[in-house]
């Protein structure tokens, strides 16, 4: 399937995984007393590491939050989980509007 994705489907996934390992580094946040500046610098590596992965305008997207976490040198759950909001709706959209459009072609 990874041979045949279009762009958008590219989008999509990067979406979901970069959504996903935010969620578990908020939570880290949250639950294990993680300090929000080293996971800022595992959120950068992170993300600059799967953005690298994607094709796309999503790619570009990502890679622009990871240089602002770490201008900031920190990051709190609050912030990740408003990028996962972000992520998460953004796909969803992209997948609804592609199956009304009669689905992915490649």
């Amino acid at each position: 399937m990874i041979g045949t994705m279009t762009e958008i489907q590219w989008d999509m996934e990067a979406m979901r995984q970069t959504a996903s390992i935010l969620e578990g580094r908020a939570d880290a946040l949250r639950t294990k007393g993680a300090s929000e500046s080293g996971i800022a610098t595992l959120v950068v590596t992170d993300i600059t590491a799967l953005a690298g992965r994607w094709r796309g305008p999503m790619a570009d997207e990502i890679t622009k939050h990871a240089e602002k976490i770490s201008q900031a040198g920190s990051v709190s759950a609050e912030t990740l989980d408003k990028l996962v909001a972000v992520y998460r709706s953004t796909a969803d959209e992209c997948d609804a509007t592609e199956q009304q459009n009669g689905g992915f072609f490649v």
